[in-house]
């Protein structure tokens, strides 16, 4: 299960989530995009996106779209689905979020969140694997590319490691690489700041990539998993190449000096 929470915003600014399903088979997925509920969070009811829509992508081409999520035609199923995997329940009061329960054959999937009617704020983004009981495919990739700023308004992505052994995991914040992408210069988190949290304390943390002991490492492996290669003049986005216990994480892209621009946050399976 993977979530980020973002400030979501327009144009290159709104918030956009990633993941791959590996496998030979189709898995059953839970995708929302949660804005009011935030409120019982902490999270300033003016600070939040109180009407976030959600559009999934296989390819180019848009394989599924929802408002809100009660005018699903599997709206009561979103709720049982959401019961019986964990899933936080939506605030009664909260009829404006999104959500979807989709079976995916395996490829490459974005999903992207956006405000109704051009609005901003901060939103949840979340894939549940609604089936977790089958391995005969799985999440193998995750990302998330969203507008960081300051406070409320940091990227916050946070997964989940099933099973009983460790795992291995690459972890990036990637900034000016994103340049190459279309995003210019002025918009990019130039220099972005990674913390991986289990629970409340901070148990690894990158600035820049390069001063990593394992950094070689981090780009051997980066190659062999198909992590898109960062620019040759990118030093200053973060990365983290490391063994995890089976258990609930969160991680923090924020920008340093309180810089604000989009940032790419990204957790691969390096096993």
């Amino acid at each position: 299960n993977i979530s980020s929470r973002a400030y979501c915003s327009t144009g290159n600014r709104v918030a956009i989530g990633g993941f791959v399903v590996s496998g030979t088979t189709e898995r059953r997925v839970l995708v929302r995009a949660v804005g009011p509920t935030l409120t019982s969070l902490g999270i300033g009811e003016t600070e939040v996106l109180l009407d976030p829509t959600i559009s999934v992508y296989h390819g180019s081409s848009v394989f599924a779209t929802n408002d809100n999520w009660g005018d699903d035609p599997d709206a009561s199923a979103l709720v049982t689905v959401g019961d019986q995997i964990g899933a936080n329940r939506l605030l009664e009061s909260d009829t404006h979020s999104s959500a979807m329960l989709l079976s995916l054959t395996p490829g490459v999937y974005s999903f992207v969140a956006s405000g109704r009617n051009s609005s901003s704020g901060i939103v949840l983004l979340e894939v549940y694997d609604a089936q977790p009981a089958d391995r005969t495919s799985s999440f193998v990739n995750i990302s998330t590319r969203a507008y960081s700023t300051t406070g409320n308004g940091v990227t916050i992505g946070g997964f989940v490691i099933a099973g009983e052994t460790p795992k291995r995991v690459l972890l990036r914040a990637v900034g000016s690489t994103l340049t190459t992408r279309g995003i210019s210069d002025a918009e990019v988190l130039a220099d972005p700041v990674i913390e991986l949290h289990r629970g409340s304390p901070v148990i690894a943390s990158n600035d820049n990539w390069g001063t990593n002991s394992n950094a070689a490492e981090i780009v051997a492996t980066g190659a062999r998993i198909g992590a898109a290669p960062l620019a040759a003049g990118d030093t200053r986005s973060s990365a983290l190449l490391l063994f995890l216990q089976p258990g609930p994480y969160t991680f923090i892209a924020s920008g340093k000096s309180n810089a604000s621009g989009i940032v790419l946050v990204e957790v691969y399976d390096a096993d």
